[in-house]
């Protein structure tokens, strides 16, 4: 799978990976910040809307 990811984007394979647990692991920390933001703690939501 990943050789093809690395054809698809002309970059090496290692590349792919590590630019693929940089992305997954900083949509986990984002993920858990706003689950636990959003859990009706009556905070304002105004800290969440994209700018």
């Amino acid at each position: 799978a990943w050789n093809d990811i690395s054809e698809e984007v002309g970059r090496p394979v290692g590349v792919c990976q590590t630019r693929w647990r940089s992305l997954r692991d900083t949509f986990k920390r984002k993920y858990a910040d706003l689950k636990s933001t959003q859990s009706g703690d009556g905070q304002d939501d105004s800290n969440n809307k994209p700018t």
